[in-house]
Parts: structure tokens; C-alpha cells; sequence
């Protein structure tokens, strides 16, 4: 049976800011499709279940006055801070965030104050040493978004501290490639692109132009 053919008397019922208008067809996975006229005038179509389930409750305008209003809170929404802050909040709770895989998906998560707090988070900022030129810090990769947890470093010390950095160890010392490039005088993309080829150790190190007489490495 296709689902919604046992209601009754749907036409008319509302769901949140969506009042359905009529049937306009059927979905391939044979769920019915409803034109909805939302609380602002738009029209939109979907299905019983979505609506029943609240994933939709209006055509997208309530999302949007949410966040507006959210916005006009603080009035920082622009600002350096309020972005990085947002940024937290993706890489721990949304799957669709490039990152989510090293932070959300490996359980960090961020201080229950600052999750849900962005003022929170400001004064937590501006009181342990925030800067333009710096960016927040975990001191444990594998912790939290916590004040306990979190520091404010140039780019420098955090792609050292990050827990998806790539690291070598050469002669039992292990550290980052960008510490090791640093230290050596070496493009970070030239170590990458020797580690590609195959070269382990003391290689990946090595002053391109000795690999060939004096000619500049091409790898």
C-alpha cells in the first residue's frame, strides 16, 4: 500500500508553519508528494512523513528568522571569533563538514557553555590571550573543546599539534613534516612528493640539488 492512502481528511492539516493544500503525486519510492502553503505564503512540496517527523516545518523561512534573530543576539555574527566558533561547532556535529572525520567522528566535542553560548566563548577568548593572527588550539589532539583544553597559538605550533598531521620518524626521532622541512631547509611538498616515490629516512631530507650533480631535484 502506498503510505499516506489510510489518512483521512488530510487536506487542511497542519503541520508546525505548513498547512497541507492537496496530493500532487507519488515519489519512485512511492511516498506521496503534498503541495504545502507555509506561514509566509511559499509554496512547497514534500511528504507526510517529513512533516510528521518535523525535518520539514516550513518552506525554510523559519531556519532562516531562527539564525537572523540569532544574529541580532549579539551582533557579532561577522566577526573573526563568531566564525572560528562556528567552525568548532561543524567539525564536532556535522558529518557533512570535511573535518568532521578527525573531530566529530572521533567523539570531541566542544565545552556544553560554549556549544551553546557564543558570548561564552567570546569572554573565554578575549581573557586568555586571543589574537587576529592566532588560532584556537587543543593542547591534547584527542581531547576537547574545553577552557581546559584550548589555548590560542600561531599556525605554526598547530599544524605540530594536530593529530591528522602527517608525521615521520628519521633515526628514531619522530616528528612533524612541516617541523622536519623547517629544520632542513626543505619545501614541505618536496618531502610529501618523496615520500610518494617510495624514499624513507635520511632521503626525504636530503638538499635536492645533491641527488643530482648539481641539477635541481624535480621530485
Amino acid at each position: 500500500m502506498i503510505e499516506g492512502e489510510i489518512l483521512n481528511n488530510i487536506i487542511g492539516q497542519k503541520f508546525f508553519d505548513l498547512t497541507i493544500l492537496g496530493k500532487v503525486g507519488v515519489y519512485k519510492n512511492r511516498k506521496i508528494k503534498y503541495k504545502c502553503q507555509c506561514k509566509c505564503g511559499n509554496i512547497i512540496y514534500t511528504d507526510i512523513t517529513s512533516l510528521r517527523s518535523g525535518n520539514t516545518k516550513s518552506c525554510g523561512c523559519l531556519k532562516s528568522s531562527f539564525i537572523k534573530n540569532l544574529n541580532k543576539t549579539h551582533n557579532k555574527s561577522q566577526t573573526r571569533l563568531y566564525k572560528i566558533w562556528i567552525g568548532m561547532k561543524k567539525r564536532c556535529y556535522n558529518p557533512n563538514c570535511s573535518s568532521y572525520k578527525y573531530y566529530g567522528e572521533k567523539g570531541v566535542i566542544m565545552d556544553s557553555a560554549w556549544k551553546n553560548n557564543f558570548i561564552s566563548f567570546e569572554k573565554w577568548a578575549i581573557d586568555n590571550g586571543y589574537g587576529s593572527d592566532l588560532s584556537i588550539d587543543r593542547i591534547d589532539s584527542n581531547g576537547n573543546y574545553e577552557p581546559s583544553n584550548c589555548r590560542w597559538v600561531d599556525s605554526k605550533i598547530q599544524n605540530n599539534n594536530s593529530s591528522h598531521n602527517n608525521n615521520i620518524t628519521i633515526n628514531g626521532v619522530t616528528k612533524s613534516i612541516s617541523l622536519w622541512a623547517e629544520e632542513n631547509n626543505i619545501n614541505v611538498e618536496t618531502i610529501r612528493r618523496r615520500m610518494r616515490k617510495g624514499l624513507k629516512g635520511k632521503e626525504l631530507l636530503v638538499p635536492s640539488y645533491t641527488y643530482s650533480k648539481g641539477k635541481a631535484c624535480t621530485f
